[in-house]
C-alpha cells in the first residue's frame, strides 16, 4: 500500500540503490580482473633468472649466447624440489650454434617447465616441444624458407616445423627450438644442459642477491645473473 501510495519515491530509491551495488559489483570485478590480467603480463615477459655453468666468461656468453661448458640435467629438477628458493617456474636448456643447411643457427633444446615444489598451481611459460619436432625463429624460417610441417634437418636428424615463431627482434630470431633430449642427441651430450632459466618472484631490493645466494649453496659450481630489464618490469 505505502509503496503505491509513494510509487515514484520507491521507484527512485530503488534505482539509487541498484545503481550503488551495480557500481561496487562492477568495481570490484574490474578491479580483480585487471588483476590477474597484470599478473599475466607479468608472467608473458619471461624468465628473469640465469644459471649457467660456473666457468662461463659473461663477456663472452653474453658476445655469443653460448655458455661455456655444460651442467647435469638433474640440477633443475635438484632447484624445483627445494622449498623456499623464491622462484616458482625453471626450465632446463642446451643451446649451441650449428649449421642447417648451411644457415647458421642457435640450435635451444628445452624441457617443458617444472614447477617449484611449494609454488602454488600456476599457468606453465614457455614451449612445449614433442619429440622429433620444432619451432624455428622468424629469421631463420625465412631464410631457410621453411613453414609449419615441413621438414628440416640439423647434424643429421630430421625434425617437423610445427611453428614458426613471430617476429621478435632479438637472438630468438634465430633459434631452432626442439626438445631437450633431442638435442642432447644431436649434439651428443645426454644428460647434460648449459642453461637454467627462472622467474625470480622476489620483489624487492637485493631480491638477485637473496635468489644468487639460494641457488649457489644447492649448486655450488653455477653462476648466476639477473635479466634487470625485465625484473624491472614487473616491479
Amino acid at each position: 500500500s505505502e509503496i503505491r501510495y509513494r510509487f515514484l519515491s520507491f521507484l527512485l530509491g530503488t534505482l539509487a540503490v541498484a545503481a550503488a551495488v551495480g557500481l561496487f559489483i562492477g568495481l570490484a570485478t574490474t578491479g580483480r580482473a585487471s588483476f590477474e590480467e597484470t599478473k599475466r603480463l607479468m608472467r608473458n615477459l619471461g624468465f628473469n633468472v640465469l644459471v649457467l655453468p660456473g666457468e662461463t666468461d659473461m663477456v663472452e656468453f653474453w658476445a655469443t649466447n653460448e655458455p661455456k661448458g655444460d651442467m647435469p640435467e638433474s640440477y633443475v629438477h635438484k632447484l624445483a624440489q627445494t622449498p623456499d628458493m623464491g622462484a616458482d617456474h625453471y626450465v632446463a636448456m642446451l643451446q649451441k650454434k650449428v649449421k642447417s643447411h648451411g644457415v647458421e643457427v642457435l640450435l635451444t633444446g628445452i624441457l617443458p617447465e617444472y614447477t617449484a615444489v611449494d609454488a602454488p598451481s600456476k599457468a606453465p611459460m614457455g614451449y612445449k616441444l614433442e619429440r622429433g619436432k620444432c619451432y624455428l625463429g622468424h629469421a631463420v624460417a625465412k631464410k631457410l624458407g621453411a613453414r609449419p610441417k615441413d621438414t628440416i634437418e640439423i647434424l643429421g636428424k630430421k625434425l617437423t616445423v610445427e611453428r614458426v615463431l613471430l617476429e621478435d627482434g632479438s637472438t630468438e630470431d634465430a633459434r631452432v627450438y626442439t626438445h631437450l633430449h633431442d638435442a642432447q642427441d644431436m649434439l651428443g651430450m645426454q644428460g647434460r644442459i648449459n642453461t637454467l632459466q627462472a622467474l625470480d618472484c622476489l620483489c624487492d631490493g637485493g631480491a638477485l642477491e637473496v635468489l644468487r645466494a639460494k641457488i649457489t649453496r644447492i649448486l655450488p659450481d653455477t653462476h648466476v645473473t639477473e635479466m634487470r630489464n625485465i625484473a624491472e618490469a614487473r616491479i
